[in-house]
C-alpha cells in the first residue's frame, strides 16, 4: 500500500534565503546595482536598477523552478511568455495570467504595454532621470519622463518621424524637422512647423515658450493622442488624383499662423485654382487633350482624354503633396505603389488603401485589376469637397500625380 499523505493542515513557513542577479554584465542593457533587502518585519525584496537604452518591443519573461533533493533540479514551472504580445491581445492562458498577476502586484509602475525603454539614451548632454510609459484607467496613455538639462539650449531641433508596421515598421506619411528656438522666435511656420508648435503648446505647456531653454530639470508628463494628430493628416491623400492639382484653403476667423495657435471652429473655403497636365509629351501614349473645366456652381474638374496603345501590367502611381511658402516645397506625402501588385494581392498599406479608394470612387470605370492599356481612356475628374482634408493652415498646395509604366 502506499504510504499516507498529510492531512493538508499542516503549517508551512516560507522564507527567501537569497536574491541575486544573475549572468551580468547583459548584452543590450546597463545593470546598475541589484542587492538582496531584508526590512525590519522579516520582509526581503531585491532593490534593482538597470538602464534599458533602446526601445523593446519584444520583452519574453521565463520562470522556472527547481527543487533541491540532492541537486536542484527542475520541479512543476517551466513558463515564458512574451509580454508585449501577452498585454496586447489580453487574452492569457493560465499561466500567462499568473506571471502578468505576478507582475501586475509586485512591479506595478512598469506593468504597462510596450514599447518599454527609452530611444538612444543615454544622451551626451542631458541626464534621463526616468522614462517610463503611463496607462490611466481611462484609458489614456502618457510618457513620464524627468531629464536634467545643465546647458543653457538656444538650439533645440525638434525632429518628428511616423512609422507604419506592415511587415517591419516603414517611414509613412511624417518625417518633420524644425528648429524650435528661431520658429518661435520668428512666428512664421510652416504647415509642419505649425503642427509641431500646436503639439509643444498642447502637451507641454510649460515648456511652450520662447529660448533659452535647458539648465534645470524638466519633468513632463506627455498624454497626447496620436489619433488625434492622424485625423487631420490621414484624408490628406484622398484630393490627389490628377496630375496637378492647384488648391488654395483660405481661413474665415482666427489669424492662424500666430505664436498663440488658433483652437477651434474655423470656417474654410477651399478653391481649386488649377488643374493642367504636365510634363507632355509622353513616351508611350498619346494625349488627345487635357482641359480643367469650371461650372457656374463652382464645381472644378479636368477633362482628360489619353490614347495608351500598348498592354500595361505594370502601372505606377505616385503621389506628392507640396505647399508654398515662398516656393512650393514638399509637405506630408510622397507616396510610390505599383497598382497592378496592389489589385492582384488585394491587401494594401495605409497609403495603398487611399490611393485605391480615389481610384475606386473617383475612376470607377477603370478600377480593375490589369492588363490595362490597348484603349483610349477619356474621363472628367471632379474633385469632391467631402475627400479635402478638414484641418490644415491656411495657403496654397499643389498636388502632383504621376502613373507611368516604370
Amino acid at each position: 500500500t502506499l504510504p499516507k499523505l498529510g492531512n493538508g493542515n499542516t503549517s508551512h513557513i516560507l522564507r527567501v534565503t537569497k536574491l541575486q542577479c544573475i549572468e551580468a554584465p547583459y548584452k543590450l542593457s546597463h545593470l546598475n546595482y541589484c542587492h538582496m533587502v531584508q526590512l525590519s518585519n522579516g520582509t526581503v525584496g531585491l532593490n534593482t536598477s538597470v538602464d534599458i537604452p533602446i526601445v523593446l518591443n519584444y520583452f519574453e519573461v521565463t520562470a522556472k523552478v527547481y527543487y533541491k533533493y540532492t541537486t536542484y533540479r527542475p520541479f512543476m514551472i517551466d513558463w515564458t511568455i512574451e509580454l508585449c504580445q501577452a498585454d496586447r491581445i489580453g487574452k492569457f492562458n493560465p499561466s500567462t495570467a499568473l506571471v502578468m498577476k505576478i507582475m501586475e502586484q509586485s512591479v506595478p509602475e512598469f506593468y504597462y504595454p510596450c514599447p518599454h525603454g527609452c530611444i538612444e539614451a543615454p544622451y551626451e548632454h542631458t541626464h534621463l532621470n526616468y522614462c517610463q510609459m503611463v496607462q490611466l484607467q481611462n484609458g489614456t496613455v502618457g510618457l513620464n519622463v524627468s531629464v536634467t538639462m545643465p546647458n543653457v539650449l538656444n538650439y533645440v531641433e525638434i525632429t518628428a518621424k511616423l512609422f507604419y508596421k506592415y511587415t517591419t515598421y516603414r517611414p509613412f506619411m511624417i518625417d518633420w524637422n524644425i528648429e524650435f528656438c528661431q520658429t518661435y522666435r520668428t512666428g512664421k511656420f510652416n504647415p509642419s512647423g505649425a503642427l509641431v508648435l500646436k503639439i509643444v503648446e498642447e502637451t507641454l505647456p510649460n515648456y511652450y515658450y520662447s529660448c533659452p531653454h535647458g539648465l534645470h530639470i524638466c519633468v513632463l508628463v506627455s498624454q497626447y493622442s496620436m489619433g488625434r494628430m492622424m485625423s487631420r493628416t490621414v484624408s490628406l491623400l484622398l484630393c490627389c488624383v490628377l496630375t496637378q492639382v492647384f488648391i488654395a484653403i483660405l481661413s474665415h476667423g482666427a489669424k492662424q499662423l500666430n505664436k498663440k495657435i488658433a483652437i477651434g471652429n474655423i470656417n474654410r473655403t477651399v478653391r481649386v485654382n488649377k488643374m493642367l497636365c504636365i510634363n507632355t509629351p509622353y513616351k508611350h501614349t498619346f494625349l488627345k487633350h487635357c482641359e480643367m473645366e469650371q461650372f457656374a456652381n463652382g464645381t472644378v474638374g479636368l477633362h482628360i482624354s489619353v490614347h495608351i496603345p500598348i498592354v500595361l501590367n505594370y502601372v505606377e502611381v505616385i503621389a506628392k503633396s507640396y505647399y508654398k511658402y515662398t516656393t512650393y516645397q514638399p509637405f506630408l506625402i510622397d507616396w510610390n505603389m505599383e497598382y497592378c501588385q496592389a489589385a492582384r494581392v488585394g491587401k494594401f498599406n495605409p497609403s495603398h488603401a487611399l490611393v485605391m479608394k480615389i481610384i475606386e470612387e473617383t475612376l470607377p470605370d477603370f478600377y480593375y485589376p490589369c492588363p490595362h492599356g490597348n484603349r483610349t481612356y477619356t474621363v472628367f475628374w471632379l474633385l469632391p469637397a467631402r475627400l479635402l482634408p478638414q484641418s490644415l493652415p491656411s495657403g496654397n498646395y499643389r498636388l502632383d500625380i504621376f502613373y507611368r509604366d516604370s
